[in-house]
């Protein structure tokens, strides 16, 4: 299975390099989305261009358009989105993967911890699944 991670960015210069780097030794596509950065994002986004997937370079409705827009164009079967202020800690993509990769029924996660991971009980007569738990 493969990850795909949207980048949705406007005038992120100052913390865009570092996110795009936290990405650098990670096996993920990259969909980059640019909503008209006027800051130095753009060129910023030219240095990591040999490790973009695809980037867009358009004016959005906001973040969730921008998303959306990425989300378009990804190929992986796990989609997700990291803002342009954010980084993705060392191991996180493969982590994300194996737990996605059909060892455990997954759907959604968000705002996980992985040393937090446990299954939570399944109501009767609902779906069996297992969650990613944080507090």
């Amino acid at each position: 299975m493969r990850l795909s991670l949207v980048i949705p960015t406007l005038n992120r210069a100052a913390t865009l390099d570092r996110t795009l780097a936290s990405l650098v030794d990670q096996d993920v596509e990259i969909v980059a989305v640019d909503g008209g950065s006027t800051d130095g994002s753009a060129e910023i986004l030219e240095r990591h261009r040999d490790r973009l997937a695809r980037l867009v370079r358009e004016p959005d409705r906001g973040h969730y358009d921008a998303v959306n827009k990425g989300f378009a164009l990804c190929s992986g079967e796990i989609m997700g989105w990291l803002g342009g202020d954010d980084m993705l800690l060392p191991g996180t993509a493969a982590l994300v993967t194996w737990i996605c990769s059909g060892r455990h029924e997954c759907d959604t996660l968000s705002r996980w911890r992985a040393t937090r991971w446990r299954p939570r009980p399944t109501p009767a007569g609902a779906r069996s699944s297992r969650r990613i738990i944080a507090p």
